[in-house]
């Protein structure tokens, strides 16, 4: 796709994954808080494994609370970013680095809405917010130190 297109390119995952790779060199395993579809189609998993970070998912009735918290009537996409929804999350986030998660992927733009990096004992990679981040590099600009 990068190459059939005419403008510039920016994979959000792949940057996310190269971000992790540099910025945490001795990450090993990362947890993914994303859509179900997001999960099955393997997109993280192939990008980290590439760098040598292998993804760990929830378990099947933690994906179908993440679904819940993002798409349910009361869910983030709703507009519901506190309560049940932020709760949700934010367990299954846990329930991740309990398991090993030594970092927590936003795979959804919604996640962040909800989760936010002092909430965990480990990073929370952004892949939206660190692929601005390189879209911001790319086009010759200056980023602040944060």
């Amino acid at each position: 796709m990068a190459a059939a297109a005419r403008v510039p390119f920016v994979d959000l995952v792949r940057e996310a994954a190269g971000h992790a790779g540099r910025t945490f060199p001795g990450l090993r395993t990362a947890g993914l808080l994303a859509s179900t579809g997001s999960v099955r189609s393997g997109l993280f998993q192939r990008a980290f494994g590439r760098r040598g970070i292998s993804v760990i998912i929830p378990e099947p009735r933690e994906q179908e609370a993440v679904m819940r918290a993002i798409f349910g009537p009361r869910g983030i996409k709703a507009g519901f970013t506190t309560g049940a929804s932020r709760s949700a999350i934010l367990r299954i986030a846990r329930r991740l680095v309990d398991r090993g998660a030594g970092a927590v992927i936003a795979g959804c733009t919604e996640i962040p809405l909800v989760l936010r990096a002092g909430d965990l004992p480990v990073p929370l990679l952004e892949p939206m917010l660190i692929g601005a981040r390189a879209c911001v590099r790319r086009a010759g600009g200056k980023l602040r130190s944060s």
